[in-house]
């Protein structure tokens, strides 16, 4: 496993005290350790919700027998940073996200990924430091949720999305919601 530095041997004595620090039992530090990505924030409205998202992730880790270690990336709302200077810290921010998931990930060298993201900076952003590389990562993305139809189930992001570009849907700011998609 990719975090067998942090787990085997006498050289890992410390790591494995800071992840018992961690509250990790000898058997969970056996098994995979899974990076759990989360732009979850209170100030982005496309993210409040992610909260419970993630924990819906670090329990299908845990069942799935990996251990969920959750680690936060930023994100920047567009339509907040619009009309100041704010706006320069957008675009730039998808390689904040990258470089940084890329940093946690390789320094806390995990078995795996799972990234809980919306909105248009972050989801590519986490995509960028999913990408393959030398060593690539198992990973997966988790796009946030949609939004209920009044007239239906609950829609994907990516029906919204589609339904958006034809010209039959509106996209609105709201709780769990992000006009920017078509930017992504």
């Amino acid at each position: 496993m990719r975090s067998d530095p942090l787990k085997k041997g006498i050289n890992a004595a410390p790591q494995r005290a800071l992840l018992k620090a961690l509250g990790l039992c000898d058997a969970e530090i056996e098994r995979p350790l899974i990076g759990v990505v989360s732009s979850q924030n209170d100030i982005v409205p496309g993210h409040v919700f992610l909260d419970k998202i993630t924990d819906a992730v670090k329990q299908g880790v845990a069942l799935g027998g990996g251990v969920p270690i959750v680690f936060p990336a930023i994100a920047v709302c567009d339509g907040l940073a619009m009309g100041h200077k704010g706006m320069k810290y957008s675009l730039v921010s998808r390689e904040l996200i990258a470089d940084s998931v890329e940093a946690m990930a390789t320094a806390h060298p995990f078995d795996g990924l799972v990234m809980v993201a919306a909105c248009d900076k972050n989801v590519p952003g986490l995509l960028i430091a999913g990408a393959p590389r030398p060593n690539p990562l198992p990973g997966n993305l988790v796009w946030g949720p949609g939004r209920r139809d009044p007239r239906g189930p609950r829609l994907r992001p990516q029906t919204l999305l589609l339904r958006h570009l034809r010209g039959r849907e509106p996209l609105s700011h709201g709780p769990d919601r992000c006009e920017d998609l078509p930017r992504a």
